[in-house]
């Protein structure tokens, strides 16, 4: 007696995860690079030196496992503009951790097939 196991659907959907997650850390590069842009279009504050804008961006930490993406306002007075009120990088980090969220809901939804 024998039994025929066909496992070309279970190789399907690992190959088709594998080559999703592949994408993880340029999704999330890209939102955090998308927050920071709309950051810099809409903040108010005067930016004489255009230092703070300069210095508002998305980037990849690549130290570990899992892979992080960062927005960020690197100058030392930043706090200051956000505590303020001249900067909604609270609100617009908010909206991002939301894209990012249903970005992988739909690259789950992808892998199931």
């Amino acid at each position: 007696m024998s039994v025929t196991v066909n496992i070309s659907e279970v190789r399907a959907t690992v190959a088709r995860a594998e080559r999703e997650l592949g994408r993880v850390d340029a999704i999330l590069l890209g939102w955090a690079i998308v927050g920071a842009e709309q950051l810099r279009a809409t903040d108010h504050y005067q930016d004489r030196t255009t230092d703070l804008r300069t210095g508002t961006q998305g980037k990849s930490v690549t130290d570990g496992d899992p892979a992080e993406a960062v927005m960020i306002m690197d100058t030392e007075y930043a706090s200051y503009v956000v505590a303020r009120g001249f900067s909604n990088f609270d609100e617009v980090g908010q909206q991002i951790e939301e894209r990012i969220s249903q970005s992988f809901d739909d690259l789950e939804r992808s892998i199931a097939g």
